[in-house]
């Protein structure tokens, strides 16, 4: 494997930059996954901002990627006082032939892979948002979108996240669009409460999780509890309360 990169800086009066492309080739022997060898902890293989530029895009060891393939993406960061910041990047994968050791929904199977990005935004020390999507080329849908985000004082401060994934051939899971929330709020010098619930924005009973908790941690202790009620259905999975100290 060979890697470049290339950062550009710039200071500015409010707020420096930097944008560095990066460019990387990797190539290694076609057919190196033996059917001898059961896939058992190589099976979730999906194209992300984390490694569409890695050398073996399968987690595990069961799998490794062969053939040569041609890797670039493009990273812009900006900074400014009181830690406000920016990141954004922006990546896709060309592989000289086919791989079908990887699955049809990882994005990696086709000579060009899917297109990814991410961005991050922190608005310190009161918000921080995020969004990350995967968008496949070929007919220009949304593979994945998630968005996130994080805003408040101690005394009350909220999170959240939406999810939406496209339902996909060959995928073992399918597709949902989901948003989880947790509100929490620092109510002594020891003691927290938070609330925080699930739902499903495409089914009618969508209202999957819900449920309270609360924490005391002082210099020598933590103590946490919860009452969770879920709402799951699926083969022998019923309804349930669930209770964690």
């Amino acid at each position: 494997a060979v890697e470049w990169r290339w950062p550009w800086l710039r200071d500015g009066e409010t707020f420096d930059q930097v944008v560095q492309p990066v460019i990387q080739i990797v190539t290694a022997p076609i057919g190196g996954n033996t059917s001898k060898i059961p896939n058992e902890d190589s099976q979730a293989a999906e194209i992300d901002v984390n490694n569409v530029l890695s050398m073996n895009r399968f987690p595990g060891l069961d799998r490794v990627e062969g053939g040569t393939r041609f890797n670039y993406g493009l990273d812009w960061e900006a900074f400014a006082g009181a830690g406000y910041s920016a990141r954004a990047f922006i990546g896709q994968s060309y592989r000289f032939h086919t791989d079908d050791s990887f699955p049809a929904a990882s994005g990696f199977r086709d000579e060009l892979s899917d297109l990814v990005a991410d961005l991050n935004l922190q608005f310190a020390p009161w918000l921080d948002v995020g969004y990350r999507t995967r968008l496949d080329v070929e007919d220009r849908t949304f593979r994945r979108n998630e968005m996130w985000f994080a805003g408040g004082v101690p005394a009350l401060n909220i999170t959240g996240t939406y999810v939406f994934f496209a339902d996909q051939e060959d995928d073992e899971f399918a597709g949902r669009q989901e948003i989880y929330l947790t509100l929490n709020s620092q109510l002594t010098r020891y003691w927290r409460g938070r609330v925080f619930g699930l739902r499903d924005l495409a089914e009618e009973q969508n209202q999957l999780i819900f449920g309270v908790g609360f924490t005391y941690e002082d210099e020598c202790l933590l103590f946490d509890g919860s009452w969770t009620r879920q709402r799951f259905r699926d083969r022998d999975l019923e309804p349930d309360n669930a209770f964690l100290i």
